[in-house]
């Protein structure tokens, strides 16, 4: 009879050929041998093919110190991992330092060189946007006023039929442009409001507040930059851009008073007055 004190059979820290490894002794085996070089030839070969298609983004953007300094870090990775048996403490270390740079180091360092930079409201676009935008948000009223109906032409479009207040001429307006109507096909009904020539159908209760969104959106262009836009659901009225762009002296040019302003260099387009517009 076995004594209590003495080793069994079926213990599996006594017994060789009992004994299992635990998973994750199996899991770090796998990772050795010829199993671990192809795992690792695999997982390197994935991450190579991301950054290098990153670096070629870079050099797109202009980029090229970053798309150096992402290389160079490649290339290390591939060094030190590579190497059988060698750099054993730095394929531990490497991992955690890239980490530790990537998102510790490079965001201090961007919070503090912004302290230094002037982004603000205004100051976020690159000169062509700001230009686009300026002419975008600096308008006009013209000299030009209409009544109007919004309609639909027969393939559901939407079109605005539009009189001048002054001169009493007809028009059509579309998204392509404005077109001539003759003044005997345009009516008056006993509101005054326009009645749309055969062909069209006016909008009307609950479908003309349906279409509020769109109308709002609705723009007739006309030459010069001018357009036409909808004042609420019955008049409507010329646009014209608050500013022009003089190519050869690179600058912007108030439309009402003719003050030109230039880019003073520090992200702001200022006149020869020291005024500055608000978009830079």
């Amino acid at each position: 009879m076995a004594s209590p004190l003495s080793p069994s059979h079926d213990s599996p820290h006594n017994a060789v050929d009992g004994y299992k490894p635990s998973w994750l002794a199996w899991l770090i085996s796998m990772f050795s041998g010829v199993g671990g070089l192809v795992a690792k030839i695999v997982m390197l070969s994935l991450l190579n093919g991301l950054t290098g298609w990153a670096i070629v983004v870079l050099f797109a953007q202009g980029r090229p110190v970053w798309a150096v300094a992402t290389l160079i870090v490649l290339g290390v990775i591939d060094l030190v991992y590579l190497r059988p048996n060698k750099m054993l403490p730095a394929k531990f270390i490497l991992p955690g330092s890239i980490l530790l740079v990537a998102f510790l180091i490079i965001p201090i360092f961007f919070t503090i060189n912004t302290s230094f930079q002037r982004y603000s409201t205004g100051h976020v676009l690159t000169k062509s946007e700001a230009i686009q935008t300026n002419f975008e948000q600096n308008r006009l009223a013209g000299d030009r006023f209409f009544l109007m109906t919004p309609a639909r032409d027969t393939d559901g479009v939407l079109v605005l039929v539009l009189m001048d207040e002054i001169t009493g001429e007809t028009f059509l307006g579309r998204t392509s442009g404005l077109e001539a109507l003759d003044e005997a096909t345009v009516g008056l009904d006993d509101y005054g409001s326009l009645v749309p020539p055969p062909g069209f159908s006016p909008l009307a209760g609950a479908e003309l507040f349906a279409a509020d969104a769109e109308l709002a959106e609705f723009v007739v262009p006309l030459q010069g930059g001018a357009e036409i836009r909808a004042e609420g659901v019955s008049t409507a009225y010329e646009s014209v851009p608050g500013f022009t762009f003089d190519a050869a002296r690179d600058a912007l040019v108030a439309t009402d008073t003719g003050i030109a302003y230039f880019d003073n260099g520090r992200g702001s387009f200022e006149s020869l007055g020291g005024e500055e517009i608000t978009v830079g």
